[in-house]
């Protein structure tokens, strides 16, 4: 920070990097509180970030196989690229109010992806891919669970096992398995709670409150900073949006300052 606004970064190692814009595609919660100097934010804007609901609630099974799966409720001479397992309202409702409750949903709801169905390149030649994106699983679970350390293995198999209730014999199909719980996450992604959205998507966390408020879109209460991320407005599931704001606002920037 310089003169009220962001200049640059300095990485782990010390070195800095000058910059006309820094444009952070982090969630909020790393953005706010981890890479910028808390002097620098108003007290209350710093206490909307630490409020923002971002306990993730969904994991990932990625899988390689050796052929695609059959799922029973599809044309037989239909091979689907996604496919959504939620029965009914019954059974989401379910799920969730496992969850809610710290515990692993024994029938988790979830969109099953085969992305080589569609794009070949993605798997060796007569093999493919699966990711099975499963809720709800909750980033807190409950204490006499031991952690996700010791669930990991037991949650990867409800998801593969619910796959397989809809789509019989997929245990013949996997060559390779990998497991990403919100724990998982949250590690390797750096995603606050593990939550892919960074934050959820709920009414007081869209539009002028996304991600709090005091930031419009893509920009921030600091000068020079911009968020790109799902954590800033529309959010998820609504591919390249933030970013496509993000670089619409550092363009008017430059366009100004250039004027």
């Amino acid at each position: 920070m310089r003169d009220g606004a962001a200049r640059g970064v300095v990485l782990s190692d010390g070195e800095r990097i000058e910059a006309d814009a820094v444009i952070s595609n982090a969630d909020p919660m790393v953005t706010f509180l981890g890479l910028v100097d808390e002097g620098a934010l108003a007290p209350e804007f710093t206490d909307a970030i630490r409020g923002i609901e971002i306990q993730g609630v969904a994991m990932k099974v990625n899988c390689a196989l050796d052929a695609l799966p059959r799922f029973t409720a599809a044309p037989e001479d239909t091979v689907p690229a996604r496919v959504s397992l939620c029965p009914s309202l019954d059974y989401v409702e379910t799920a969730w109010d496992q969850a809610k409750r710290g515990q692993l949903s024994d029938a988790p709801f979830m969109t099953v992806h085969m992305q080589s169905a569609i794009d070949g390149s993605l798997a060796p030649e007569g093999h493919h891919t699966m990711t099975c994106y499963a809720q709800y699983f909750p980033y807190d679970l409950d204490p006499a669970l031991g952690g996700w350390e010791a669930q990991r293995e037991r949650a990867g198999k409800i998801v593969l096992d619910t796959v397989d209730s809809f789509a019989p014999g997929l245990y013949d199909r996997i060559t390779a398995t990998e497991i990403l719980t919100p724990f998982d996450i949250e590690r390797r992604f750096a995603m606050t709670g593990g939550h892919q959205f960074h934050g959820d998507l709920v009414t007081a966390q869209l539009l002028d409150y996304r991600p709090v408020p005091g930031c419009n879109g893509a920009h921030t209460s600091i000068d020079r900073l911009y968020i790109c991320g799902v954590g800033a407005h529309p959010g998820g599931c609504v591919w390249g949006a933030p970013g496509q704001q993000a670089a619409r606002a550092v363009i008017a920037q430059r366009t100004r300052a250039n004027v």
